[in-house]
């Protein structure tokens, strides 16, 4: 069903559907839903009015329900879901038909059959035919002019209608007109919608151009306002730095973030070529309004285009982290020159054979390698990320691409280097202090976002590590001989997993390979000390305990045990001849019968008296 003059809108309704609820679906697709709406029936017998006034019954007057007439009651036939033209297809199917309805706003008696004219007079080649039966004038058509054809005139009787309204002839010449009004509706919405399209996009682009006016005019006039109170080199800076935003200003521009990000770093160099900074610090010689702003600007700025590039050229979110890193970056050696280039991205602390021997690990930021031919030679799944599954994946045995490339990672002990001389990137504005400010800037984002697509796998690998350097710095951990060799298989295949140039390989082979070894079967042989010296005292807490057990002896078994244990043994060795006791008997011998008389004779008595003492 269609609604034309003002607006061409296609609806899909049901017979069963009342006039009031077609009413409410217009006002629902229509651009100006709150104007006077009157639908009105066209066919060659007249306009049959479509009334929606529903009004309830009061005890004066009777209710009006010509809203809740179904709209199979004006003898829309076909039962099926009524077609509206408005199908992308154009066409109608057996159980749809279409029909034309006229929406207007004014309901005349003459001023809107001569619109409906005219509309169909000048948009849609009509030829009437002529009408078999008489038309009676209806109440509401008899002021109307009689040059009006009868098609054209209103007609309030529902009785008048057309048995089969789709097979009026008025409606089956209308309706190839139809579905060519349906394609110019649609292709004059493009149009409308294209015009607006550009017309949003002139007003916005003068709106741009209005407030880039109006900013350049107010930096003009601040700068024409301090020009008194600024030496010639900070007005150098402060224009050279203009020119770096206005030359960058286009985001379409490809590479606009790393262009600006270069210029940046550039003009930082150029303020500490001309006395303005010493060190990324500003002296206190220049220290003035003009310049700590400047200073701010440069510092805001930077932060941008650092956080841009690392987002690969997204719009740069304001966070309120200050472009906070998720890795903190650290200068080892911390000062200038090629010192200062050796930049390390700390993952965190790589496990020793104790607590005093950990390290800290991280991976190095190579800022001398070719990033452009890099970025193209590397395999997709290393831009996603260099994960362990990736990693398995290019190392399979029926893969064929090679395995993957090494990392270079570096670890390093925090007592040998001081706070005050290790320098840390923690955000994008520590890029602007020493000695992070004489390291280009470009070559620190492209390091980093290469490192940041390892570091996953990384993390893996150090944790690896630290789960089997664990057993090492628990004391009470104490292996078998089959977990210790099990742990030294786990150590070896971890060991197979890694280059062999890398920094943790080489403190495999250190810290668990040899001293975490020698480690575990030094406590093991330990324990198995401390065991057999727990033996020794059970046992003889066992013989304790036997003794307090068994019955209370008499005093004359008490003096034998005792004369057994302490006096037996003596008495043992006095009666035994000792070795210069038995140099003497040989002696005796020697000498004849007479010595040998006189010492067994002193001999006897010697003994006799020790016996006897005892």
């Amino acid at each position: 069903m269609r609604s034309v003059l003002l607006q061409f809108i296609s609806l899909r309704v049901s017979l069963k559907s009342s006039v009031a609820y077609l009413y409410e679906l217009y006002r629902a697709n229509s651009e100006l839903p709150n104007r006077p709406l009157n639908l009105l029936l066209p066919t060659a017998r007249g306009l049959f009015y479509l009334n929606e006034q529903i009004e309830a019954a009061t005890y004066t007057r009777n209710g009006v329900i010509n809203g809740e007439l179904l709209l199979e009651d004006f003898n829309l036939q076909k039962a099926a879901p009524l077609a509206l033209s408005g199908r992308s297809n154009g066409g109608s199917t057996s159980n749809e038909s279409e029909f034309l309805l006229f929406a207007v706003a004014i309901l005349h008696p003459q001023n809107t059959p001569q619109l409906i004219s005219n509309y169909v007079k000048q948009n849609i080649r009509y030829e009437p035919q002529k009408e078999t039966l008489p038309i009676p004038t209806s109440p509401t058509g008899r002021d109307s002019s009689d040059d009006l054809p009868p098609w054209a005139k209103l007609v309030s009787a529902a009785f008048l209608l057309p048995n089969a309204v789709d097979q009026d002839p008025f409606q089956l010449q209308l309706r190839p007109h139809l579905h060519e009004m349906h394609v110019f509706a649609r292709t004059n919405h493009a149009i409308v919608a294209a015009e607006q399209r550009e017309e949003r996009e002139r007003l916005l682009l003068l709106a741009h151009q209005k407030a880039k006016a109006a900013k350049l005019a107010l930096k003009k006039k601040r700068r024409e306002q301090q020009q008194p109170d600024v030496s010639n080199k900070v007005r150098r800076a402060l224009a050279y730095f203009e020119f770096i935003c206005e030359s960058t200003s286009n985001p379409r521009q490809p590479h606009v973030a790393e262009e600006r990000l270069g210029k940046l770093w550039l003009c930082m160099q150029m303020l500490e070529e001309w006395k303005i900074l010493k060190g990324g610090r500003l002296l206190d010689a220049e220290r003035t309004d003009v310049t700590l702003a400047l200073m701010q600007q440069l510092q805001e700025t930077t932060t941008a285009a650092f956080t841009q590039m690392l987002d690969s050229g997204k719009k740069a979110k304001k966070e309120k982290g200050g472009g906070a890193l998720p890795y903190p970056v650290l200068c080892l050696d911390g000062g200038r020159g090629e010192g200062a280039r050796k930049l390390v991205l700390r993952l965190g602390t790589r496990l020793g054979v104790t607590q005093q021997e950990d390290h800290d690990y991280g991976m190095v930021l190579d800022l001398d390698q070719d990033f452009d031919a890099l970025e193209k030679n590397e395999p997709r799944m290393l831009k996603r990320g260099f994960t362990k599954r990736s990693v398995a994946t290019q190392e399979g045995p029926d893969s064929k691409q090679p395995a993957a490339e090494g990392w270079a990672d570096v670890e390093w002990r925090t007592k040998d280097k001081g706070s005050a001389t290790m320098a840390l990137l923690a955000s994008s504005p520590d890029l602007l202090r020493a000695p992070f400010h004489q390291i280009k800037w470009p070559l620190i984002a492209k390091a980093y976002k290469l490192v940041l697509r390892r570091v996953a796998f990384t993390n893996a690998k150090l944790e690896e590590f630290n789960a089997l350097a664990k057993v090492l710095q628990s004391p009470e951990a104490v292996l078998s001989k089959a977990q210790l060799a099990k742990w030294q298989a786990d150590v070896e295949g971890f060991v197979a997993t890694l280059p062999e140039q890398s920094a943790l390989a080489r403190a495999t082979h250190r810290v668990l390979a040899k001293k975490g070894v020698a480690v575990l079967k030094r406590r093991s042989q330990a324990r198995r000390k401390q065991l057999r010296e727990r033996e020794k005292e059970l046992e003889r807490l066992r013989q304790l305990q036997e003794e307090r057990e068994r019955p209370k002896l008499t005093l004359a078994q008490q003096l034998k045990l005792s004369f057994v244990k302490e006096r037996a043994p003596k008495m043992r060795e006095a009666l035994e001849l000792t070795p210069a006791e038995k140099l003497g008997v040989k002696a005796g011998e020697l000498l004849g019968k007479a010595a040998s008389g006189v010492v067994s004779a002193v001999r006897h008595a010697k003994k006799e008296y020790a016996v006897r003492t005892l």
